[in-house]
């Protein structure tokens, strides 16, 4: 017996005009064991023996209830107080808890030995202290005038030769040459200064953009533009002297000066 083909769209002609043949999908036979009946499995018997039991209890087929024993009456309180010396323990001597041992309070420390007095030393600074007050309000006019004369200009570094002629008839002489390091931001000039009792060196120094390290006779001087750096630098940071000292340190070793 030849198979039926279903009938699907891929059998069917082509059509050459309009819209084809109208296509309809078959119908497809139910299955059958979706109308089966389901068996029961047994839950019939079970409910029959649950309602067969409930049916029992309610016609008091299962027996009387047991009864409760009544509460035994209280019998006399029996007198202890004859016998309870009897019945006690006997006493134990028992040690107090221990205690921390005492410490004893520390003495107090020793008083600090008086400050040893060095006269030498305080009537050096006595002397600097003096120097810096004689030398100081001779520094104000050629500080202004330095500024004035160099404001809004370069700075061009003191000569490596500074002499001031005295024209004074009093003055005692000039002072022996004296050689001073002056400190600048990116390098270090070494200069000799020759002058005399009517100007000191450090006036000298100021009036050519360096400030002395010492009132009288001083080895080291720094130049303003150094020490206007270093303000703005006091300025804004919280240890300037160590970031300053650090950062000149490393500028004048790559410079190879000093």
């Amino acid at each position: 017996m030849a198979r039926i083909k279903r009938s699907v769209r891929a059998h069917q002609a082509a059509s050459s005009s309009g819209f084809g043949t109208h296509f309809t999908s078959p119908v497809k036979s139910n299955d059958s064991r979706k109308k089966r009946k389901v068996t029961d499995l047994g839950g019939a018997q079970r409910h029959a023996r649950v309602s067969d039991k409930l049916d029992a209890l309610l016609r008091g087929e299962t027996g009387e209830t047991p009864s409760i024993p009544p509460a035994a009456a209280p019998g006399p309180i029996p007198d202890v107080s004859a016998s309870s010396d009897v019945q006690m323990d006997p006493w134990m001597d028992v040690d107090p808890p221990d205690q921390p041992p005492h410490t004893p309070a520390r003495p107090p420390p020793p008083a600090l030995p008086p400050r040893i007095s060095r006269p030498a030393t305080e009537a050096a600074h006595a002397r600097l202290h003096d120097a810096w007050n004689r030398v100081l309000p001779q520094l104000e006019v050629p500080w202004s005038r330095y500024y004035e004369h160099t404001h809004g200009r370069q700075h061009d570094p003191i000569p490596a030769t500074v002499v001031f002629r005295c024209t004074t008839p009093s003055c005692t002489g000039p002072i022996p040459v004296q050689n001073v390091k002056c400190l600048y931001s990116t390098f270090i000039h070494y200069i000799s200064v020759t002058s005399c009792a009517c100007k000191p060196v450090a006036v000298l120094l100021v009036e050519h953009g360096v400030f002395p390290a010492s009132p009288t006779r001083p080895k080291t001087g720094v130049s303003f533009d150094l020490l206007d750096f270093y303000r703005a630098l006091f300025e804004r940071s919280c240890d300037a002297v160590t970031a300053l000292a650090a950062a000149l340190h490393t500028v004048y070793e790559r410079s190879s000066v000093g």
